[in-house]
């Protein structure tokens, strides 16, 4: 099912990326970058740990724009908005908080006769 491969996988990526962005680094003091925290935190403190704020200032309207001109929000759908309702409703129906790897087939033939 095209809504449940795409779904299931950026589940696993929010995933990956919570827990990396979440977990301190083993600290070494002759790193140059900071160590024993975890990335956000570093982020969060640069200054504490000797960064900066390097981010260049982006005018959100202009990315708009041009996102809108290659295509908008269709660009990243596998499904249309109605089927793409229709899935997560009869995924919600079945009672599984997440997919994953060990329920995904379980949640496809759940989902298959609700579609």
């Amino acid at each position: 099912m095209q809504w449940l491969w795409p779904t299931f996988i950026q589940c696993e990526l929010d995933h990956l990326r919570e827990r990396l962005n979440n977990h301190p680094t083993h600290f070494d003091p002759a790193k140059k970058l900071p160590s024993g925290v975890s990335p956000n935190i570093a982020i969060a403190l640069a200054d504490e740990y000797g960064g900066g704020n390097c981010l260049l200032p982006v005018d959100l309207a202009v990315i708009c724009r041009l996102k809108d001109d290659i295509g908008g929000e269709d660009l990243v759908r596998f499904v249309d908005v109605e089927f793409a309702h229709s899935a997560e409703a009869a995924f919600n129906t079945l009672g599984i908080d997440r997919i994953t790897s060990d329920n995904i087939w379980l949640v496809f033939t759940k989902m298959l006769p609700l579609l």
